[in-house]
């Protein structure tokens, strides 16, 4: 927590004022990034645009998330992959690897219901893979420096993530 009140420039009193520690902080922080499941539910409410759109969309938001704040969410993801020293990092990982799962269970959601034709368990494999896919993408081109790394890269990863996932739906959907 010292850590965190230093970079902020504000005394650890303040920061204990408003949150009770690292666990609730993550929390507020996740809350506004493109990991909230509130996000994925916004982005494929409208089923009038084409799924791979709204898809792109969903993928292109998380990737530029994950660029504009590299060194935390390398953290996050190193934090929540370790295994835990106390507590609070046990608080962390559960609290990060729940938020991964509720952004794959709210796209899993909503595709379950557009394509209500395909089982839903293979719905939420879909959905997980789909996330996983970008997760993999964004860890190794996190070691990559960021002058090598063109914004067409991450738009082109994108597109194929969703062109990909639209394409299983489809096809599933067909069967």
């Amino acid at each position: 927590m010292a850590a965190i009140a230093n970079a902020a420039g504000i005394t650890k009193g303040t920061l204990y004022h408003y949150f009770s520690g690292k666990a609730e902080i993550l929390e507020a922080v996740l809350d506004n990034t493109s990991l909230s499941s509130n996000i994925v539910r916004e982005r494929m409410k409208d089923v009038a645009r084409p799924i791979e759109e709204r898809l792109f969309e969903l993928a292109s938001g998380f990737l530029k998330m994950m660029q504009v704040r590299p060194y935390w969410s390398l953290a996050m993801i190193r934090e929540s992959l370790g295994a835990p020293r106390d507590d609070t990092q046990e608080a962390v990982k559960d609290q990060f690897q729940g938020l991964l799962q509720s952004r794959i269970d709210a796209l899993g959601d909503h595709l379950t219901e557009e394509f209500h034709e395909i089982p839903e368990r293979e719905v939420r494999l879909l959905a997980g893979a789909f996330f996983h896919t970008l997760n993999g993408y964004w860890i190794l081109s996190a070691h990559i420096k960021s002058e090598e790394l063109e914004p067409q890269d991450c738009e082109d990863h994108a597109r194929t993530a969703a062109r990909q996932l639209a394409c299983m739906l489809a096809q599933r959907n067909e069967q």
